[in-house]
């Protein structure tokens, strides 16, 4: 065990015996967050638990998640196992809303969650990826985070179909809405915007209704745009 030890980066024993000790890892934050990158697949643990710890500052949990992602991306078929356990720790991350807070405090986390799980179309796991997205999609409190996690969705090309349900349902969502807010147009071009991606048919009738809504110009324009990319024939 010993050995076996030895043989880790000095990176990696500081995130192991802080993980062991409890010990805070915030006042050493800026040469962990430099070091994350080097951490490889078989240390990934040690980068869930930064993820997963309250006392770890935003910045080294988005640098975590996002070399968690990459860590997938690059490995794809070693990893694999591994995809589950990555998705849920992501998925906890962007939950993270405590009801003692502010819900847009940990936005920079949360949007970096649904970042980083836009990596896992090509898993197993790649619609319970889809559906953590659609959850935050629809019910985060936070314009950012939902315009995130709409990006992230037009990036599952394999499951493009769940995707554009999602999307679609954020569509119908904020079409329902009784005012147009400034954050609202956001979410609604970035929809629009992977819906045109994705080429479902589906997305027709909704998006024809964003035509003849009360959003402006521009929003209009991202939804023709849309309309005239896919084949309707």
């Amino acid at each position: 065990m010993i050995n076996s030890v030895k043989k880790r980066p000095a990176f990696v024993l500081v995130l192991v015996m802080a993980g062991i000790l409890g010990i805070s890892l915030s006042a050493q934050d800026d040469p962990i967050r430099k070091g994350v990158n080097r951490v490889g697949l078989k240390d990934a643990d040690q980068l869930l638990r930064l993820i997963e710890r309250e006392d770890i500052t935003t910045s080294v949990k988005i640098r975590a998640m996002q070399r968690v992602a990459s860590l997938y991306r690059e490995n794809r078929e070693e990893a694999e196992p591994q995809a589950q356990k990555f998705i849920q720790s992501l998925s906890g991350a962007l939950q993270n809303l405590k009801k003692d807070e502010n819900p847009h405090f940990h936005y920079k986390v949360r949007s970096s969650a649904c970042m980083a799980l836009g990596d896992f179309d090509n898993s197993d796991h790649g619609a319970s990826a889809i559906g953590v997205i659609k959850e935050a999609l629809l019910n985060d409190p936070n314009p950012q985070v939902i315009q995130t996690c709409a990006q992230s969705l037009g990036e599952f090309r394999n499951n493009r179909s769940s995707a554009a349900d999602a999307l679609i349902e954020r569509v119908n969502k904020s079409m329902g809405e009784p005012t147009i807010k400034y954050g609202d147009m956001g979410v609604m071009s970035v929809s629009i915007a992977s819906l045109a991606k994705l080429k479902q048919k589906k997305a027709f009738i909704p998006l024809m209704k964003v035509l003849q809504s009360g959003y402006p110009d521009h929003v209009k324009k991202e939804a023709d745009r849309a309309i005239a990319s896919f084949d309707l024939e």
